[in-house]
């Protein structure tokens, strides 16, 4: 029999099929965007990590009232990240310990980051998130002791500040990544080891941080909740965590290119059990594997 050509009925029903087709991926595509961000959201209120003594500022990427309502969706650039430790009052206008830019291309909400859920992708030179001494001093004091957790994808090799606890005259405390290691600065710049359990940090991985302020014994447990990365302490010197800045130093300089999902800061050294607690949540939510949990 010899071949029809499509009438212009038929063509018009596949193209309707065609258009039906695409409109169902994309709102399957929001839907499973909609449900990981409602698993997200589960852990985080389930966690440990306000149970936890000595809990002082807590920032993340999937709770209703980390950023501004019109802030939250892909691309869009971040001006508040806020606190969502209890008592801080987020998304309000007497909000405790929130970090605050202009806005900028630099700093971006990213809807599918770390484990495909939310992450501020942090690049260029601007990208800094600043809390004022006066806002975040007045609340903590000054830390000679503390554990900052950190969930961060580097995205070059290049030395990325993550968190700078300085504050103008009083020096820098801080902690960045330096692929391979983690690198602190607390007078002095010194790295992880590598002889013993390495961080093997590298670009577009993802890692789960717990770093330990602690003066000439400082160290970090990278993906592994149980042995220091390096297989010991590290002497940075002995500055204190007095500000806060998220992304680069607090002059904006040595900036992180790359993804960073949540900040955990305690005012203390935490347990064993207890880093094994944070780090387990962490790890489930964002599916990193952690050892020694």
């Amino acid at each position: 029999m010899p071949k029809k050509a499509f009438t212009l009925i038929e063509l018009s029903v596949v193209l309707i099929l065609i258009g039906i087709f695409i409109v169902g991926v994309v709102k399957g595509g929001g839907i499973l965007n909609a449900a990981r961000l409602a698993s997200a959201r589960s852990l985080t209120v389930q966690s440990p990590v306000p149970q936890i003594n000595g809990l002082i500022a807590w920032y993340e990427t999937s709770h209703k009232d980390s950023f501004k309502i019109i802030e939250a969706f892909d691309a869009s650039q971040i001006t508040t990240w806020y606190d969502i430790a209890p008592g801080s009052k987020p998304n309000t206008t007497s909000a405790k310990n929130k970090l605050t830019r202009t806005a900028s291309s630099a700093v971006l909400y990213q809807v599918s980051g770390i484990n495909k859920i939310p992450s501020i992708k942090f690049s260029g030179a601007a990208n800094a998130m600043l809390a004022g001494l006066a806002d975040f001093y007045q609340y903590q004091g000054s830390l000679a002791k503390c554990s900052i957790f950190f969930v961060a994808m580097p995205l070059t090799s290049a030395l990325g500040i993550i968190a700078d606890g300085g504050s103008g005259a009083y020096g820098v405390s801080l902690v960045a990544i330096n692929p391979p290691n983690i690198y602190f600065n607390l007078t002095t710049g010194v790295s992880t080891g590598t002889g013993s359990n390495p961080a093997s940090i590298a670009s577009n991985g993802s890692y789960i941080t717990a770093a330990y302020f602690n003066g000439a014994t400082s160290g970090a447990y990278v993906n592994n909740a149980a042995t220091m990365a390096g297989g010991g302490t590290i002497n940075p010197g002995t500055n204190t965590l007095r500000g806060l800045t998220i992304g680069a130093g607090r002059d904006g300089s040595s900036g992180f290119n790359g993804l960073i999902s949540e900040v955990i800061v305690y005012d203390r050294l935490l347990k064993i059990q207890e880093r094994r607690d944070v780090m387990k949540y962490l790890s489930k939510k964002y599916g990193i594997a952690v050892t020694g949990l």
